[in-house]
């Protein structure tokens, strides 16, 4: 893991992080890497471990190897804090345009409406100068009216890639599968 890796893998305290977080993480920190990361990766969040709410906050780390970018969107975040935090996030990833994506909401409180996957994709789009790139999106949610609202922006948006999981190993093994079908 670099220094870039970790920069972007997480904002706020470390009060955000349960003591044994080391054990949910993909990789461990050595000592080595721990001294050069400020910013570790974010513990593998489930209802039995949730984030701290407060503050709100989008979580990131990216995963090279498998050229997946983990979101988590967390507690009430409104949509122009979500697209400020997303944007910053953005800017800092060297080669955006390879990661697909895993979002998780299960731990977002805010509103994810019809106009808010309107405008990040209006966003990322912007981002790429006017036309962003094609990626797959894989989402987190327990919501089953999320899952509808997915499927009705598939039918308006058919050349976007999107589906909604509860597990997010079944959301990776998805984007893998998507991409061995291309």
């Amino acid at each position: 893991m670099t220094f870039d890796d970790c920069k972007i893998a997480r904002r706020g305290s470390d009060e955000m992080f349960p003591e044994d977080f080391q054990k949910n993480t993909s990789e461990r920190m050595t000592s080595d890497n721990a001294k050069d990361c400020p910013f570790p990766p974010p513990a593998d969040y489930s209802h039995l471990n949730p984030p701290a709410l407060l503050p709100p906050r989008v979580e990131c780390h990216l995963d090279r190897t498998r050229l997946v970018r983990h979101m988590t969107y967390i507690g009430h975040l409104h949509t122009d804090q979500l697209l400020a935090e997303l944007k910053e996030i953005w800017q800092q990833i060297p080669n955006l345009e390879n990661y697909d994506n895993v979002i998780d909401l299960r731990f977002h409180r805010g509103n994810a409406s019809w106009h808010t996957v309107k405008e990040i994709g209006d966003q990322w789009d912007h981002h790429f100068g006017g036309k962003g790139p094609k990626r797959r999106t894989a989402f987190l949610s327990d919501q089953k009216s999320f899952n509808i609202l997915i499927k009705a922006i598939r039918a308006v948006l058919p050349n976007q890639v999107f589906n909604v999981f509860t597990d997010r190993e079944k959301a990776v093994a998805w984007i893998e599968r998507q991409r061995h079908t291309e």
